[in-house]
């Protein structure tokens, strides 16, 4: 009963999920990693990472970044492409701000990066960003760019939170600026107040939270334990939403990063896997395709190497009897064109 039969070369979970209307979905996971070269040579890793059922977080534990969405979520509507990364000077010369970015597909995005520096007060209650420092790299994580968590005294009025970041540094004006606060190294190239950064986004903070439903009285009396009738599977996408694809993607796809390796610039392709799902469920078959609903790319994540990992997802309701549903058997198959 429930068991998943992977003849893949990846690794495979699965989990129940309930709807809004409390119909159970069979929601299957895969997931692929690869190795690639900086000459863009993309390769199986011996060891797949598993899936997970969980989020990952890293950093400050009282003040945690996301380091990885769980794999298996209700289903996404279109894929997200997260990159968790370290941006590099060009040429390999340390620089007081450089840019960097991605393109996936038609999706492209650019960031600036900026030396260290801390805001200094000018003697008249005002503040200022002080010296800049040049830098070899800039890690682009959420903890360098603009946004952060102010906590003075036991009074919450007294509170200040950027709800976008709220591990970020060096809030502007009613958001808690301090002199001595790290200027954001990570920065919005058209935006500077707007957070930026390449990594995922918790479901806690905005733009995600607001689509997550409302969990007041009325949720509590008339429709708990379901969710709220204005929960959105938007709510699932833990990309930025200028990393969010147009629709699914499906491999095959050529990536390029800028400044995101030692080696200025790498180019690869997304690799093209072709699988399905059969699901019996008494005594009948069920054909589902998994669609790709994360790309996760670590450029420098081994000493000379990068990784990518790719997550499919495939979901199916189940209107009755969740007990007879046997198992589901993962195929790799030729990609159909």
């Amino acid at each position: 009963m429930w068991e998943i039969k992977n003849r893949t070369p990846y690794s495979a979970a699965s989990l129940w999920w309930r709807d809004q209307s409390g119909v159970h979905s069979w929601i299957v996971g895969i997931k692929a990693s690869f190795e690639f070269t900086f000459d863009g040579e993309v390769q199986l890793l011996e060891e797949q990472e598993p899936v997970t059922t969980m989020p990952t977080y890293d950093g400050d534990p009282v003040n945690p970044s996301l380091l990885y969405e769980a794999d298996i979520l209700p289903m996404r509507p279109v894929t997200d492409v997260i990159l968790n990364a370290t941006a590099y000077a060009p040429n390999n010369r340390p620089a007081e701000r450089f840019n960097a970015g991605f393109r996936v597909a038609e999706m492209s995005k650019k960031i600036e990066l900026n030396g260290l520096r801390f805001w200094v007060s000018t003697g008249d209650d005002q503040l200022i960003p002080g010296p800049i420092n040049t830098v070899p790299s800039v890690p682009v994580i959420w903890q360098n760019a603009i946004g952060g968590y102010y906590c003075e005294g036991d009074d919450p009025s007294r509170h200040k939170l950027e709800p976008r970041n709220p591990c970020g540094s060096g809030a502007f004006g009613a958001l808690g600026l301090r002199e001595g606060d790290k200027f954001p190294q990570v920065l919005n190239i058209d935006d500077p107040s707007q957070p930026e950064g390449l990594a995922a986004i918790p479901v806690h903070w905005q733009p995600r939270h607001r689509l997550v439903g409302t969990y007041d009285a009325h949720w509590e009396k008339n429709i708990m334990p379901l969710l709220p009738q204005d929960w959105k599977r938007e709510s699932q996408q833990c990309a930025p939403a200028d990393q969010q694809t147009k629709s699914y993607l499906r491999g095959g796809e050529p990536i390029e990063l800028i400044n995101l390796t030692p080696n200025g610039r790498v180019v690869f392709t997304l690799p093209k896997i072709g699988l399905t799902c059969l699901t019996y469920h008494d005594g009948v078959e069920i054909r589902h395709r998994p669609r790709l609903v994360c790309v996760i790319i670590e450029p420098d994540h081994f000493e000379d190497k990068g990784r990518i990992m790719i997550v499919w997802n495939s979901e199916i309701s189940v209107q009755h009897e969740i007990d007879y549903l046997e198992r589901t058997l993962i195929q790799e198959r030729p990609y159909a064109t």
